[in-house]
C-alpha cells in the first residue's frame, strides 16, 4: 500500500523480488509470512468493531499496467517453486503465456484468501480490483459472490490514456458495466 509498511522490514525474507533479482518493498502474498501479517491485522480490525475491511487493489509490487517482459513481479524463491510444480519447468527469465497465468492465479488465490480470513473474523469485504488487461469476467463474478464480500468495484484508473474526455468515459463506463455484471 501507500502507507510504509514495516512488515517488508521485519520479513525481509518473505519479501517479493522482480524478474530482474531486485528485493522489493511488498511481502509476497503467497509466502506464509504474508497471511500471518494480515492474520493478525484482521485480528486488530476485528477487536476494533469495525465491520468492513477494505482490500484496496489487490496486486503485486509492478503494477500490471507498467510490467513488461523484461519487468514483472513475482520470482521469490517460493514463487519460483510453485511455479516449477504447477507447470513442469523453471519460471522463464521473460514473460510468457504461463508466467501470465501464475501471476494472474496468486493474486486470485490471495483475493479470494484475504476475503476468507476476514470473514472467519466476522468482517464484512470491500473489495476493489485494477482495471487491466488481466480481466476475467468468471473471477470478478466469483470474488464478488463470495460470503463476506459486502462491496465491490474497481478503480476507473485509465492509465496511457491521452486526457480525451470522451475516450476517458467510455473507459470509465466500460468499468463500471464490467463492475454491475459482476455483482449480478
Amino acid at each position: 500500500g501507500e502507507a510504509a509498511s514495516y512488515a517488508v522490514m521485519e520479513h525481509p525474507d518473505a519479501c517479493q523480488v522482480d524478474s530482474l533479482g531486485r528485493h522489493r518493498p511488498a511481502l509476497c502474498p503467497g509466502h506464509p509470512r504474508f497471511r500471518e501479517v494480515m492474520e493478525r491485522w484482521f485480528d486488530a480490525a476485528a477487536l476494533t468493531g469495525a465491520p468492513v475491511v477494505l482490500l484496496d487493489e489487490p496486486h503485486l509490487f509492478v503494477l500490471r499496467l507498467q510490467r513488461t517482459a523484461a519487468k514483472w513481479c513475482c520470482c521469490c524463491a517460493r514463487c519460483r517453486l510453485v511455479f516449477a510444480e504447477r507447470f513442469g519447468r523453471a519460471m522463464p527469465e521473460t514473460w510468457d503465456e504461463d508466467v501470465h497465468a501464475f501471476i494472474e492465479a496468486l493474486i486470485a488465490e490471495a483475493t479470494i484468501w484475504l476475503i476468507e480470513a476476514a470473514a472467519a473474523r466476522d468482517l464484512g469485504s470491500a473489495v476493489l480490483l485494477l482495471p487491466d488487461e488481466g480481466y476475467d469476467a468468471a473471477l470478478w463474478r466469483r470474488v464478488a459472490a463470495l460470503p463476506g464480500v459486502v462491496a465491490f468495484g474497481t478503480d476507473p484508473y485509465h492509465f496511457g490514456l491521452e486526457p480525451d474526455p470522451i475516450a476517458n468515459r467510455a473507459f470509465v463506463r466500460l468499468w463500471g458495466e464490467r463492475s454491475v455484471a459482476a455483482t449480478a
